[in-house]
């Protein structure tokens, strides 16, 4: 678990990220993370997680769907 500080910037507010975990998830200045609302908390990604994760999901739905979008093809 890291802990993050949130410090004002201008109007906003931003969280400062320890520099083991930027290193960690591969993160420089400027790139962008996605927040997640989650039924136990926040949820914090990277786009290229994001991406797997709808990929994922998109496999199962044509793993369990896969009768009806042969259908739906037509």
């Amino acid at each position: 678990m890291y802990k993050l500080t949130l410090i004002q910037i201008g109007d906003g507010v931003g969280a400062v990220f320890p520099p083991e975990l930027l290193a960690k998830l591969g993160l420089k200045i400027d790139d962008e993370l996605y927040a997640i609302d989650k039924p136990n908390g926040l949820c914090i990604m990277t786009r290229k997680q994001d991406e797997e994760e709808q990929i994922r999901l998109g496999r199962e739905i044509m793993k369990d769907h896969h009768r009806v979008l042969r259908e739906l093809a037509k």
